[in-house]
């Protein structure tokens, strides 16, 4: 009996060295390989992933730069309109030798001064020139080549070659229509 023991377990040995060299020879290599490939893919997916978002940190800063581009796009057209009102009002205003209330000039300077400090040198000199009282050697400003000023200043002087006199004068235009 004790040789019967013997011979099986010799023959579970051989067995079990059978199937640890087929596992060794078929089954490892296969899952060594495929783990091999999924250690690839996850290398993969992380260098795609970091392209990924890179390219996503440099849309953002894109993004963001356009916006900042955007805003002070605004803020100069917000700070055109008000000067281009400013004008607008002065245009109002009676003559230098008219009747003008003190609230009206009083109102008409805070607005002025309340810009000074954000507009251009070049378009506050043209408007110091343009509301000054008129001095017989310094020719005031057009009133259209500063609104031209102004607009060169909101497209950073990319507004082509449109000057003061191509704006159209509205007073008495409708007696034009009329003759039409």
């Amino acid at each position: 009996m004790n040789n019967w023991v013997l011979i099986i377990m010799n023959i579970c040995t051989w067995i079990a060295l059978l199937v640890f060299y087929l596992l060794m020879k078929n089954y490892l290599p296969k899952y060594f390989q495929e783990k091999g490939k999924n250690l690839a893919t996850k290398e993969d997916i992380r260098e795609i992933t970091d392209k990924v978002e890179s390219v996503k940190t440099d849309y953002a800063r894109q993004l963001e730069l356009f916006k900042h581009e955007m805003a002070l796009l605004e803020k100069r057209r917000e700070l055109s309109a008000q000067v281009v009102d400013l004008i607008n009002r002065y245009k109002e205003l009676p003559p230098e030798d008219g009747k003008a209330s003190d609230a009206q000039l009083r109102s008409f300077e805070q607005d002025y001064y309340k810009l000074i400090p954000w507009i251009p040198t070049d378009i506050l000199k043209a408007l110091n020139l343009l509301f000054s009282k008129s001095k017989p050697c310094v020719a005031k400003p057009d009133v259209k080549d500063v609104i031209i000023s102004v607009r060169k200043v909101i497209l950073n002087d990319e507004c082509g070659d449109f000057k003061g006199g191509d704006i159209i004068n509205f007073v008495g235009f409708g007696k034009q229509m009329n003759r039409i």
